[in-house]
C-alpha cells in the first residue's frame, strides 16, 4: 500500500532527499488546497507540476548514482574473482572502458577504500582464510596474489597495524 509506508521506505528516493527537496511540503500543500472549499484546481495543478519536477529530478540523480553502485558491485565481483592473478589498474580500467582515474575515483567515492587498498585487504582475508584451513603461510600467500610472504608481510602490517604472527598470536589465544 502506498500510503501507510514510513517516509522513505521502500523508495527510490530517500527519506533525507524527500525532506532535503520539499517534496514532503508539496505534499502538504497539496493536501492543505484539496481540502478548501471550492478546490481551486489551478492551483492543485500548478502544485502538481511542481511535485512532477522535483521527483523527476530526484529519481534521475538516483538512477545516475544506481548506475554506478551497479558498475562498482561488477568491479568488486571481477576483483574477487581474480584475486590470485596479477591485478593492475591498468588491466581493470580497461576490462571496465573506464580511465584509470574514472576508476579510482568512483570505486573510492562508492566503497571508501582505493583500489589498490582493496584489493591487498581481500588477498589478505584470503590468505589468512586458507592459512586457517591448514595451508602454509607460505603457499597460503600465494595462493591469494601475493608474490611471496615478503609482499604479504608488508601488505598485511601496512593494513593490519601489526605482524601477522602478532595477529595470528591473538587469534590462536582466543
Amino acid at each position: 500500500m502506498v500510503f501507510n509506508r514510513a517516509l522513505g521506505c521502500d523508495n527510490i528516493i530517500s527519506k533525507d532527499k524527500v525532506t532535503e527537496c520539499g517534496i514532503d511540503d508539496i505534499f502538504s500543500r497539496l493536501a492543505k488546497y484539496m481540502q478548501e472549499q471550492p478546490v481551486c484546481m489551478t492551483v492543485v495543478r500548478r502544485v502538481l507540476v511542481e511535485l512532477l519536477y522535483n521527483l523527476n529530478k530526484q529519481v534521475m540523480k538516483s538512477v545516475k548514482t544506481n548506475y554506478k553502485q551497479e558498475k562498482i558491485g561488477h568491479i568488486i565481483s571481477y576483483i574477487d574473482e581474480h584475486l590470485a592473478e596479477d591485478l593492475s589498474l591498468q588491466q581493470i580500467a580497461e576490462e571496465f572502458f573506464f580511465s584509470r582515474q574514472y576508476l579510482c575515483k568512483i570505486f573510492k567515492e562508492n566503497t571508501g577504500f582505493s583500489v589498490y587498498k582493496y584489493i591487498s585487504y581481500k588477498r589478505i582475508v584470503l590468505a589468512r582464510e586458507l592459512y586457517s584451513n591448514g595451508m602454509s603461510l607460505s603457499e597460503a600467500c600465494r595462493c591469494a596474489g601475493f608474490n611471496d610472504y615478503s609482499a604479504f608481510y608488508r601488505a598485511y602490517t601496512k593494513l593490519m597495524g601489526e605482524s601477522p604472527q602478532k595477529s595470528f598470536i591473538k587469534e590462536n589465544r582466543r
